[in-house]
């Protein structure tokens, strides 16, 4: 479950950014992170949600779609 009370993440990123944090882990695919980090030198480290790792594994096939559905949007 994510926190409601959350900085929205254009904040978060330029804090990093602000900060020299260079590396960020997320823990699924999320579309404004995602969108935040594009043009940054940020290095990011993301995780494949358990509910999609069988069918990914499955084929290099299924893990191009899964980061064109889901990461590269």
């Amino acid at each position: 479950m994510m926190a409601n009370n959350s900085p929205p993440r254009p904040e978060v990123i330029a804090l990093f950014q602000q900060k020299n944090i260079l590396r960020m882990r997320l823990y699924a695919p999320d579309e404004a992170a995602l969108q935040a980090l594009g043009g940054t030198n940020i290095k990011l480290s993301l995780d494949v949600p358990n509910r999609d790792l069988e069918r990914i594994a499955a084929s290099q096939g299924n893990a191009d779609q899964w980061f064109q559905d889901d990461v590269k949007k």
